[in-house]
């Protein structure tokens, strides 16, 4: 009677779990103290050498996701044990101790009695593997749903699909142990000789070789080689920032920030003056990339100087003084484009640039930008701070243009380019597959003061 007692308790716990679990998982107390654990246990793994970062309440390591949630606020190592479950792989040496059990038990031989264990345990070692694959899988237009996405939404408790890989690690083990055991019950020397091999291959597998257990968790000598230096820097980094990049700037003591907001253009027109503006020291570029390519094959921009070259990276140090004007941000253009010679951003309808005065006093500046139409001359209005200051016809070859002069007081100013004519869709004219409707493109510009304001 208390044993059935104890089981309708323990389902009746079990189903008011399920139903509650979207209740408190959703917590913004939780989901804080999750992400803090998330970003500790990214930060023990990389000190054990395990590549992982954090962002939000997610871990991530090389082969996947895991979700910080509310059984780690007691235990927190659990997302550090599942981590480094994830990023480890069973070697060939124990599958082929374990594939030796499984033969075994298909030639019907009963030495050892544990082989009678075997269709269970790769059973459960299969039903696991397949409940740890990630939840989705796309194959062209087609998504397969696989069984950890149904469990999620049947059962939201099952929702770090990951910790199913730690059952299949285990019957792996227990697998291999069963190989072994029969080897060496078996009296042929062939065996004998078999087992001997495999046991000192996997031995060699697991020993601890001091040097092999360190290795860099920056992404490259160029990141490190800041990291070294005895003067604080402020650095950006030419690469976008991802869940996978954010803890660069954590790890090197907030000194490197990665491409976002207004600063998500390596290649830009007058990027040294922007940086300089902005108090950075030092532009990283990663070879390897669309940027590095781009510095690797044109002379290095003015404001800018080669300080430390690697096989992975370079260092520039950013030598320009801070400009008075210069231009923060470009708004609602394309990204950049370029060919051996120059680069440049389209823009369809409105767009808009955010510029700075920081000189602390009115002044009077021009700007000469290189533009040129699509399909043909295109009127164009320009408004400063929503008032409009100059009306040009931008022609389809590129060329230089003078906006201005314009009065600007001190601080943030914007500036509108509007097309009196509607853009063209890009595919209409060389039929190249284009369908972003376009106007104008902008290439390199120069801003001049030319004066204090009367």
């Amino acid at each position: 009677m208390w044993r059935q007692l104890d089981a309708g308790n323990t389902a009746a716990f079990l189903l008011l779990f399920a139903a509650a679990s979207p209740l408190y998982l959703e917590s913004a107390r939780l989901l804080a103290v999750a992400a803090f654990i998330a970003r500790a246990a990214a930060a023990a793994l990389r000190l054990l050498g395990v590549e992982a970062s954090a962002a939000a309440n997610v871990l991530w390591t090389p082969r996947g996701g895991l979700m910080v949630t509310q059984e780690c606020i007691s235990t927190p190592l659990i997302p550090v044990y599942l981590a480094a479950v994830l990023a480890y792989s069973s070697t060939w040496r124990r599958r082929a101790l374990g594939l030796i059990a499984a033969s075994r038990w298909l030639a019907r031989d009963q030495r050892p009695a544990s082989l009678a264990q075997v269709p269970i345990i790769v059973t459960v070692a299969v039903a696991a593997l397949v409940c740890s694959l990630s939840p989705e899988r796309r194959i062209g237009p087609f998504t397969i749903v696989r069984p950890s996405g149904i469990l999620y939404g049947l059962l939201p408790m099952f929702r770090a699909y990951a910790r199913f890989g730690v059952m299949v690690q285990l019957m792996a083990a227990l697998l291999a142990g069963i190989g072994v055991d029969h080897l060496r019950q078996t009296s042929t020397s062939r065996a004998q000789i078999v087992l001997v091999a495999l046991l000192v291959l996997t031995v060699g597998e697991y020993a601890v070789w001091p040097p092999a257990l360190w290795r860099d968790v920056l992404p490259t000598t160029a990141h490190r080689w800041i990291a070294r230096q005895p003067d604080r820097l402020r650095v950006l980094d030419c690469a976008p920032l991802t869940p996978a990049s954010a803890s660069v700037q954590w790890l090197t003591g907030d000194q490197v920030s990665l491409l976002s907001g207004p600063f998500d253009d390596c290649t830009e027109p007058n990027l040294s003056q922007k940086l300089a503006a902005a108090g950075y020291t030092h532009l990283l570029v990663r070879r390897g990339t669309w940027d590095g390519r781009w510095f690797a094959h044109h002379p290095t921009p003015d404001g800018l100087r080669v300080q430390a070259r690697f096989g992975d990276g370079e260092v520039f140090a950013v030598t320009a003084p801070p400009p008075s004007v210069y231009t923060a941000e470009m708004t609602a253009f394309s990204p950049r484009e370029h060919d051996e010679g120059m680069t440049w951003r389209w823009m369809g309808p409105d767009a808009s640039w955010t510029i700075v005065n920081r000189s602390g006093r009115p002044i009077v500046a021009a700007l000469d930008i290189k533009m040129w139409a699509l399909g043909g001359a295109r009127g164009l209005e320009l408004l400063l701070d929503r008032q409009e200051v100059q009306r040009l016809v931008i022609e389809e070859r590129r060329r230089l243009y003078r906006v201005g002069p314009l009065a600007l007081t001190p601080g943030d100013h914007a500036i509108v380019f509007h097309p009196t004519d509607p853009p063209t869709v890009a595919d209409d004219l060389p039929k190249n597959g284009d369908r972003r409707p376009l106007s104008f493109a902008v290439g390199a510009w120069q801003w001049t003061v030319q004066g204090e304001q009367p």
